[in-house]
């Protein structure tokens, strides 16, 4: 795994082999044969809440499927057993988890292509390091220890879904924000205040993100921006359009100095020259949302 060695026995990886064999139609590493080899590269920080673990496992699931010639399971399935949110990195566009009843219907299920709604992403990675409690262990801290877990699952998730993929369809930006930003808060607040012991992801520079988009949304009397927190301390921006990016950048390059971003990942060529009003703009975010040292 970039570069380096990792235990090839490890129950996800030798799980997502075992049902590649089990529904391949041929297994050309039986009696050792053919040597397999898994090299996967991620060009994202790697276990920072970035989703690594959902694109690695989803190629992985996509290759072994190709290897042993799998049929009649969705490939989404073999990568769910490596990241939950690997199901929704098989397919492109916009991708739904469906619960489904068994192993097999859970799966990731294309709710429309790219081209239905397509916004412009802003990373902004905070941190590259790796986090200290893992996406899978967390969950499972916090499916023992919560109380409010699964009345999210049952009560709010459902309906937030169906809403999320009716907005997606109609290309309605305000809504897809207000619920992308109120389900990153729900899920954050059950890791910090409802899990034990607590489970912080944020940091002082993801929350101050947080305030910034907050603040721009308020300053234009409506949704502009929408962010989102994995399980790790770094944001996922989605901007309305490509003005809503031109303000953002030259805030982020003020508020966030690049100088003391994560080395390797600020890249200078997405900043433009600034909107004349952003100066303004700055000067008025700046009662609010504070400059990072």
């Amino acid at each position: 795994l970039n570069g380096k060695k990792e235990d090839f026995q490890g129950k996800r990886v030798q799980r997502l082999i075992g049902l590649a064999k089990q529904y391949g139609k041929t297994d050309p590493t039986k009696n050792g044969t053919v040597p397999m080899v898994i090299d996967s590269v991620n060009d994202f920080p790697t276990a920072a809440g970035l989703a690594s673990s959902a694109s690695g496992y989803a190629a992985l699931a996509f290759a072994l499927c190709q290897l042993f010639k799998v049929e009649n399971i969705d490939p989404s399935c073999l990568a769910r057993m490596g990241s939950g949110s690997a199901s929704r990195s098989i397919y492109g566009g916009w991708v739904a988890w469906r619960q489904g009843h068994d192993m097999v219907t859970s799966i990731g299920q294309q709710v429309a292509p790219e081209t239905t709604f397509t916004l412009p992403v802003v990373i902004l990675v905070a941190s590259a390091k790796e986090k200290e409690t893992p996406s899978s262990s967390g969950m499972q801290q916090s499916v023992k220890t919560s109380k409010s877990l699964a009345i999210r699952a049952k009560d709010r998730v459902p309906p937030r879904m169906i809403a999320m993929e009716k907005a997606i369809l109609e290309g309605d930006f305000k809504t897809f924000a207000e619920l992308t930003m109120v389900d990153s808060d729900d899920f954050h607040t059950i890791c910090e205040k409802d899990t034990t012991p607590a489970i912080k992801y944020m940091t002082n520079v993801s929350h101050n993100v947080v305030k910034l988009v907050r603040a721009v949304n308020a300053h234009f009397g409506e949704p502009r921006l929408a962010y989102t927190f994995d399980a790790g301390p770094n944001a996922c921006i989605y901007c309305r359009d490509a003005e809503a990016v031109e303000y953002l950048l030259p805030l982020a390059d003020h508020f966030f100095p690049p100088s003391n971003l994560t080395e390797g990942y600020y890249n200078p060529r997405a900043t433009k020259t600034p909107r004349r009003d952003v100066q303004s703009l700055i000067s008025s975010l700046s009662k609010t949302v504070d400059v990072m040292p």
